[in-house]
């Protein structure tokens, strides 16, 4: 019998009441479940400690229908009330309930910035992250999504790097891919309005910590000079914390009004022509626990420039231009060079490919399930850790 894992899929249950919360984390813990529900080493079974799936009378079932898609999932057993004995409860987002008395307590942390920047998110959230660490137990293990959220985990509350597990997260490779279908390409130009337009793209939830009024100011900058031509930048992504920001970035400047465009949130199915139509991708975020845009903007063979901070220069290694947070000019230079050099964005396409190629969901598993057995190995002695 393998390890029995008790997977908590509240953040899934969000995602049904509201689309728009299929973000980062909702992928991360949709593609960790399928990950484990295949894997012959782990006996996975489902549960809801936050309440969200219970919002709904019909939403338990819409959760059930949802996760249908998926047909590993068939045979996992759901719990919304009862929580069942197994050697692991793996909380992916919330915070380990106290009641919950399974041998081994795993918790997922995908950043510090309630640490680290508390300016650029809103109270609750800082409060859920406190409380996250604050019910976590001696012996509890932590999973972190990327070398510097380890780092920065360890540095910031004490916790023990032999507790803290590094597991690299990935792109799906059916919904991130080089779209080579000119007519899909063109079918999602259309709805968006960038027919025959060369756009560059960012992709986030549009909030402050993003950074996209740099983006809109390096933009403007490039716009101003004459450099711009027809090029539009398209900004995709769901409205999140304090999004006035970004729009008053935009209205400060009326020549950019007709050349930024944002999307609101995008299909699964729109991405991959979107990223592969695009002649450059930018994000330049002050701070990232892992930056899943770039890693599947580099996978759609999408050249990328990107901020110098956090976990960034990590997931992009030398497949694209790095640059500091602030630093505009470099933007505005970067867009100047990259966008009218032809044969640069081909050669940094094929190394955002091979960069992207690095990361997969089976490392991403395999990580996860080692991190699953040293945690159990210090409550089972006849465990052996990996």
């Amino acid at each position: 019998m393998g390890i029995r894992v008790l997977y908590d899929i509240s953040v899934l249950g969000l995602s049904i009441l509201n689309s728009a919360g299929r973000t980062g984390i909702f992928r991360v813990v949709e593609s960790v479940a399928a990950g484990l529900a295949k894997s012959p080493e782990i006996e996975l079974l489902f549960c809801s400690t936050y309440g969200y799936i219970q919002k709904r009378p019909d939403a338990i079932e819409l959760c059930k229908k949802y996760l249908s898609r998926h047909a590993e999932f068939n045979h996992v057993p759901f719990f919304e009330i009862n929580i069942p004995e197994a050697d692991i409860f793996h909380s992916p987002f919330h915070p380990i309930p106290l009641e919950i008395r399974c041998p081994s307590r795993i918790l997922t942390v995908y950043d510090l910035i309630p640490m680290l920047y508390p300016q650029y998110i809103p109270l609750p959230n800082i409060l859920q992250q406190r409380l996250a660490f604050h019910l976590l137990k001696p012996k509890d293990h932590l999973i972190s999504i990327s070398l510097s959220t380890h780092k920065d985990l360890c540095r910031l509350t004490g916790v023990t790097a032999e507790r803290s597990h590094v597991t690299h997260l990935a792109a799906d490779r059916n919904i991130f891919y080089p779209c080579t279908d000119v007519n899909r390409i063109a079918e999602v130009r259309r709805k968006y309005n960038l027919e025959k337009t060369p756009y560059i793209l960012s992709l986030c939830t549009l909030e402050p910590r993003k950074n996209l009024d740099h983006i809109i100011r390096a933009f403007g900058k490039f716009v101003r000079h004459g450099k711009g031509d027809d090029i539009r930048l398209v900004l995709v992504g769901a409205t999140g914390w304090d999004f006035n920001h970004v729009f008053r970035e935009m209205a400060a400047d009326p020549e950019l009004r007709s050349r930024i465009i944002t999307t609101g949130y995008v299909p699964d199915e729109e991405l991959s022509p979107l990223y592969s139509g695009a002649e450059l991708f930018v994000y330049m975020s002050v701070y990232e626990g892992f930056g899943l845009p770039p890693l599947e903007a580099m996978q759609c063979g999408t050249p990328v420039v990107v901020s110098n901070s956090s976990s960034l220069p990590e997931v992009v290694g030398d497949a694209g231009v790095l640059l500091a947070p602030d630093d505009i000019e470099g933007l505005y230079t970067t867009l100047k060079y990259v966008l009218y050099d032809p044969e640069l964005r081909r050669e940094m396409s094929l190394r955002a490919i091979r960069q992207a190629s690095r990361f997969s969901w089976k490392k991403c598993i395999d990580q996860t399930i080692a991190a699953y057995k040293n945690a159990l190995a210090e409550t089972n002695p006849y465990m052996e850790a990996v």
